[in-house]
């Protein structure tokens, strides 16, 4: 007998089908693995869809020649702080929840982070004639020379403020943080329009600082006896600084393929065929990061769980599968259903040349999330140097197959590059498990 509808519409069947979703999701919610990914995941995705709509406004509110000025401004900004930054906000991750003097080390990452950030914003601004002439300008107006020097401090010491809240289980205050900082600074570009370019520097410095003032005044909730001091008491163990350093370089190479592919293309194919090509793979691999972000998420959880004295790691690890698997086969149906659609927004080319790619690339979403789980299993033992010389053979076998496959399979070719490189990391990473196995159990070996 067909199900009586409810007076919302839905059947009993539904409706407990419903239930069930939701107390699944409650009781998800109440492990620290699951909620510290969600509120990692919902951050990414606030972030993705705040920033985009800032820069929206910015492009209609600015003139053209402001907004592309400050758009290289912010990009050199974020990447001068990412090398102030050193690696040190996953060592906060890492060293930070089973650390007995958690005050002296969050001071120590400020007061490290603040010198880098001070001596590469003034090493910068030395040799801009050299290094970006363009932006030479900045070192003539005071404003733009303090907007540039503080916001490269405070995006330095952002990741620290967040992954201080993330150690301490508690994600979803970094994600307050965030979505203060990418709301705030959205009116405050229409308050200063009449400022030009200044006025675009000015929305995101002064939201940056007020949230991570915001956010640091919430730190002694979870750290009592904490007050802001700079000290390098808390820095003084050699392993933080050579864990923080070693994943600071694997960073570093995790990221360069997103910046070498589109390069490699353009240098591979030349003329307006390559230019072509370079977007058609770009928009691709834009869109198939945010699914990327479930693999990194559950990873960045699980490290922070790892890094508890009284977690017990395998049964983490199987929560980790068992949670993000079903948000994986979510987002692969989504990019080959719906991925037509979303690359034909930007015109049929798009969507003609770009879909095989985004195809191959969400389906290589699953060997993400297992080799993030066996480098969280590293970076729990605290072994950091060999996910560097893996994520730097895995980025060779990228580069080196889609520069043999270019010709040929075009944006496919470079598509299948990064999953042979994931493979090839996947590979290693077997391989480093069962030498220590071996090691540890001579008479299995």
């Amino acid at each position: 007998m067909d199900d009586v509808l409810r007076s919302d519409g839905a059947s009993p069947s539904e409706g407990v089908r419903r239930g069930n979703a939701v107390a699944q999701f409650r009781g998800a919610m109440r492990t620290s693995l699951f909620r510290t990914s969600f509120f990692l995941l919902l951050r990414t995705g606030v972030n993705a869809g705040l920033g985009f709509l800032f820069w929206l406004v910015v492009a209609r509110l600015y003139f053209p020649s402001d907004v592309g000025i400050a758009a290289a401004l912010f990009s050199m900004i974020l990447f001068l702080a990412r090398i102030a930054a050193v690696g040190l906000p996953q060592g906060v991750l890492r060293f930070l929840p089973a650390d007995e003097d958690k005050v002296g080390l969050i001071n120590g990452a400020f007061t490290v982070s603040a010198i880098m950030a001070f001596a590469i914003g003034a090493v910068f601004l030395a040799g801009l004639d050299l290094w970006a002439s363009s932006l030479s300008f900045v070192r003539a107006d005071a404003g733009l020379i303090a907007a540039l020097l503080v916001s490269v401090l405070f995006f330095t010491i952002d990741g620290v403020v967040d992954n201080a809240f993330t150690a301490a289980r508690r994600a979803e205050y970094g994600l307050v943080r965030t979505t203060l900082f990418y709301g705030l600074r959205l009116p405050l570009a229409v308050l200063f329009v009449p400022w030009g370019i200044a006025g675009i520097s000015a929305a995101w410095t002064l939201s940056l600082v007020i949230s991570i003032l915001s956010a640091a005044a919430l730190l002694p909730r979870f750290f009592p006896g904490y007050r802001p001091r700079a000290t390098l008491r808390g820095m003084r163990s050699r392993r933080i600084f050579a864990f923080s350093l070693w994943n600071y370089g694997t960073g570093i190479l995790a990221g360069a393929s997103f910046s070498f592919l589109p390069l490699l293309i353009l240098n591979r194919i030349p003329g307006p065929a390559g230019e072509e090509a370079a977007a058609h793979f770009f928009v691709p691999y834009s869109i198939v990061t945010l699914l990327y972000a479930v693999p990194h998420s559950f990873a960045t959880s699980l490290l922070v769980e790892g890094s508890y004295v009284e977690t017990n790691m395998p049964a983490e690890r199987r929560r980790t599968v068992r949670y993000s698997a079903p948000l994986l086969a979510l987002g692969i149906a989504g990019c080959i259903l719906v991925g037509p659609w979303l690359l034909s927004l930007l015109g049929q080319d798009y969507a003609g040349a770009g879909y095989g790619a985004l195809v191959l690339l969400a389906l290589a979403s699953p060997i993400l999330l297992v080799t993030g789980i066996f480098a969280s299993d590293l970076q729990v033992q605290k072994r950091a140097r060999p996910i560097f010389f893996v994520t730097a053979l895995s980025l060779a076998v990228t580069v080196g197959f889609a520069f043999l496959t270019l010709p040929e399979l075009g944006v496919l070719g470079v598509a299948g590059g990064v999953v042979a490189g994931q493979a090839t990391k996947l590979g290693l990473y077997v391989s480093l498990r069962y030498r220590k196995g071996a090691r540890s159990n001579p008479a299995a070996a």
